[in-house]
């Protein structure tokens, strides 16, 4: 494993229940937390960002990648390549709480070529002195161009045991760039977004994780189902297939075959999908 990066960060309460102020409402029927000093399950998001300087980072804003070859590099400098967020696996092992807190992040490029380059990127979650608390796994996917993704076709309604509806706004999409000090243009500067990157305001991938985790634990029906079934929440492991817009509804679907599966739905296709362990 490369040599670790170390985040520290007061895992403040304040930022805990900004964060909450930014989903309420969001998901029709959750009824989310009072903070008790717990960070729910997918909500570390907002906590250990990196914080390069303006001037190190990228042409559409986002971090530079220390450990690219040089043409790939000379590439991200000019802006020819464009940054996707792959998706990742979570595992919950002990709960984060508000208090000082530490990430060790470990960044790799496990592929790269002419035209694409793929980093994974660990974390490892703990309060000062204390037990691992989440452990995530993330991949970020740097490519010449964001070709179009191959349509994957939502479950069936007969498999389908709950569902919710609700429309992501760019409020939504700034609020969790702000949150997380992350200035990826694609989630917050619609000009950048429509001329440069031909594809208008995205979701985050982080962000669409998040409010998956949120509806599983906060929805009563959904929470239902996975207590019934003695399912924790211990991991949940998901794939960003294609991207979320901001402004057009979105479906969250549960569903079961071997393992609950959770699933982003917009425009009939499926954009995220998840199984939850």
């Amino acid at each position: 494993m490369t040599r670790a990066t170390i985040l520290r960060d007061a895992v403040s309460s304040f930022q805990l229940e900004l964060y909450a102020r930014t989903l309420a409402g969001v998901l029709p029927g959750c009824a989310l937390p009072r903070s008790d000093g717990t960070v729910p399950k997918g909500w570390h998001f907002v906590y250990f960002p990196t914080a390069p300087v303006e001037s190190e980072l990228l042409a559409d804003g986002y971090d530079r990648v220390p450990d690219a070859p040089a043409t790939i590099a000379h590439e991200l400098d000019a802006g020819r390549f464009v940054r996707r967020w792959r998706g990742g696996r979570l595992e919950f092992h002990t709960p984060l709480r508000t208090s000082d807190a530490e990430c060790a992040v470990y960044d790799k490029v496990t592929t790269a070529d002419g035209w694409r380059m793929s980093v994974a990127s660990t974390r490892q979650m703990r309060n000062a002195g204390g037990p691992l608390a989440v452990l995530e796994h993330r991949e970020l996917v740097y490519m010449a161009a964001a070709g179009k993704s191959r349509p994957v076709r939502p479950p069936a309604a007969a498999h389908v045991l709950a569902r919710s509806t609700f429309t992501p706004s760019a409020t939504l999409l700034f609020r969790f760039s702000a949150l997380t000090f992350n200035a990826h243009r694609i989630h917050f500067d619609g000009a950048y977004a429509r001329d440069v990157e031909n594809m208008g305001l995205v979701m985050h991938g982080g962000l669409a994780a998040s409010l998956m985790l949120t509806w599983l634990q906060y929805d009563p029906a959904v929470r239902a189902q996975l207590e019934t079934a003695g399912v924790g929440l211990d991991a949940f492991e998901y794939l960003c297939v294609d991207t979320i817009r901001p402004g057009v509804p979105v479906d969250l679907v549960l569903t079961r075959g071997r393992n609950f599966r959770a699933w982003i739905v917009q425009d009939g296709g499926v954009k995220v999908k998840s199984t939850v362990l």
